[in-house]
């Protein structure tokens, strides 16, 4: 066969580079020592882009005709006197490859409400007042800035959602602001980012999770709601408004209004990610979605929009309605009636069934160990009033399986 021949399917300028090899390895041969260079005597010819052959005079053996592309490679171009560069090692982000909660500020995360008296009481007198209290503390102020975002609800309420009125009786209607969009437009203006970009605290309403996602991830208002806890400020949010601050955003935008299955749709999966490496889910003991949570952490991978993410590596956090957890850093505390559900799959191996832990008000936990620090029904009577504060929970309040507002 020609050498010409072994060309052929080269294009001209691999063909001057593959020639240019040849005479080299004629000109230079190595020693039977070196590890890198193609056996003494060879005649290289490259025949392909992906498939060189290496032609060793008087060989019969396949092993003594063929060398490893790459190392021929480096063999040659070392030795016309290259030098491999220093490529600065990739470094990943630690805080996407654990369950970690923000560096600075407050999430107030909340499992939902209903339509009842009971639901309103804990609105008054438990979920918002908590909330304004953290916002005064954060921020050292005794009339913090609020903003209310209804987006979730579909919906303009101008200024008549329940958390604007309730909000308006703890800070003064002065200091609460209602805003609503649904245009990715309005998300960057001016005029809708100036209110968050001087607030102390912002409360996300209840409704379609997908909304949120849809209007304001990639927004400006996204990273305007980033920097109110980068200056300490706290980010309260119920129903939706809570799925929305997690990684993996449960039950995505159901088109008939009403709630998804615990995937969702494939378009909705992302949220604004204030716990990393987290999931969501709400309003779980009313709707018996105890064992839904369970159904994510068990998908493949591959099986979700985002084809990198291991759904084994999440951490589930299911919350009841009239519950939140407050979340300074990596560790949150339990507030409310219900319960709080944690699902860490790390845990399910060596033929362990999936199991989740129950939390209840006063209880806390690390979210980055995954482990819980204080159990409220271990303590003392004084401990135990220590860790609640001066509010007492109500026990047997009716619950309702009717949508959040």
């Amino acid at each position: 066969m020609r050498l010409s021949d072994l060309f052929s399917t080269v294009n001209p300028m691999k063909s001057a580079i593959c020639v240019g090899f040849c005479v080299l390895c004629l000109q230079t041969v190595p020693s039977a020592e070196d590890t890198i260079g193609p056996p003494q005597g060879t005649l290289v010819v490259v025949g392909g882009d992906d498939h060189p052959l290496v032609v060793v005079p008087g060989s019969t053996s396949r092993d003594g005709r063929h060398v490893d592309r790459r190392n021929l490679y480096r063999w040659a171009w070392l030795q016309r006197g290259h030098r491999p560069q220093t490529i600065a090692p990739v470094t990943l982000d630690s805080r996407q490859l654990e369950s970690r909660g923000p560096d600075r500020g407050i999430l107030f995360i909340s499992g939902g409400g209903n339509r009842t008296a009971a639901s309103t009481e804990h609105d008054v007198n438990v979920r918002y007042p908590a909330f304004v209290d953290l916002i005064r503390e954060a921020r050292s102020t005794v009339k913090p800035n609020i903003v209310v975002i209804t987006t979730a609800g579909g919906r303009d309420r101008k200024g008549k959602h329940a958390a604007t009125l309730v909000l308006n009786d703890l800070v003064g209607s002065a200091n609460v602001t209602e805003l609503f969009t649904l245009s990715r437009d309005v998300a960057n203006s001016d005029e809708f980012l100036n209110p968050i970009s001087q607030a102390d605290g912002i409360w996300l309403g209840g409704g379609q999770q997908g909304l949120l996602a849809n209007t304001f991830l990639d927004t400006g208002t996204e990273q305007a709601l980033r920097s109110v806890l980068a200056r300490g400020g706290v980010i309260g949010g119920s129903s939706a408004g809570a799925q929305f601050q997690s990684s993996f955003m449960t039950r995505g935008m159901n088109r008939n209004g009403r709630t998804g299955p615990i995937l969702g749709d494939g378009d909705h999966q992302k949220g604004m990610g204030f716990i990393t490496l987290t999931a969501f889910d709400v309003h779980v003991a009313a709707r018996n979605r105890e064992n839904d949570l369970f159904k994510l952490l068990a998908t493949s991978r591959g099986q979700l929009h985002d084809r990198n993410l291991d759904p084994t590596q999440l951490l589930g956090i299911g919350i009841d309605e009239l519950t939140a957890i407050i979340v300074r850093k990596d560790q949150f505390k339990v507030i409310g009636e219900g319960q709080v559900y944690v699902y860490n799959p790390p845990e399910w191996k060596n033929g362990v069934e999936p199991f989740y832990d129950t939390l209840s008000t006063g209880d806390r936990f690390n979210i980055r160990m995954r482990k819980t620090l204080v159990r409220n029904r271990d303590l003392s009577i004084d401990e135990r009033a220590h860790e609640n504060g001066t509010t007492k929970p109500k026990k047997g309040l009716p619950r309702s399986s009717e949508n959040n507002r």
